[in-house]
């Protein structure tokens, strides 16, 4: 119900919710009316600066074993990032073009922090091929299970 009075209009409140707060999608629960979205973009840039935001920091090869890769993956978003999949798939051996992909799971990451996860090739690589002398990607969060604050800065390229 809206009242007004010249130029001055007054919504009504929500029933069971203060003053500026609307009903949330969860029973019973209220939110601010700035982050519902109705408003144009303002809440939905609020919760977009404040989401996770996965990024391959670093990978390092392994001396010893010639077909595992360590990567170093940060969360430089605002929230904590759930479990996700980390891929790395080989694109190029000895100049042939071949897709062949690896899976990893990849822990929660709280935000600001980094994890470090061991990648193995050796199920998809030749026995005298190793995994620095080929072309790779490397995707955090391969499976989209995380929602991003910049979905665009999850892969690093390894070109031989």
């Amino acid at each position: 119900m809206t009242i007004s009075a010249g130029s001055i209009a007054v919504a009504a409140p929500s029933p069971g919710c203060p003053d500026g707060w609307v009903p949330s999608p969860g029973p019973g629960k209220c939110q601010p009316e700035n982050l519902t979205g109705k408003r144009p973009g303002i809440g939905k840039r609020i919760l977009k600066r404040r989401r996770p935001d996965l990024k391959i920091r670093s990978y390092r090869f392994s001396r010893i074993a010639k077909k595992r890769v360590r990567v170093r993956i940060a969360n430089v978003g605002r929230r904590a990032a759930r479990p996700s999949v980390l891929m790395l798939t080989v694109r190029k051996i000895n100049g042939t073009k071949v897709a062949r992909r690896v899976r990893v799971r990849v822990p929660m990451i709280r935000a600001g922090k980094s994890v470090v996860v061991m990648v193995n090739a050796k199920s998809i690589l030749p026995k005298s091929v190793a995994l620095k002398k080929t072309t790779f990607r490397l995707k955090a969060d391969s499976t989209n299970r995380v929602r991003e604050r910049n979905e665009r800065n999850n892969t690093a390229m390894h070109r031989f």
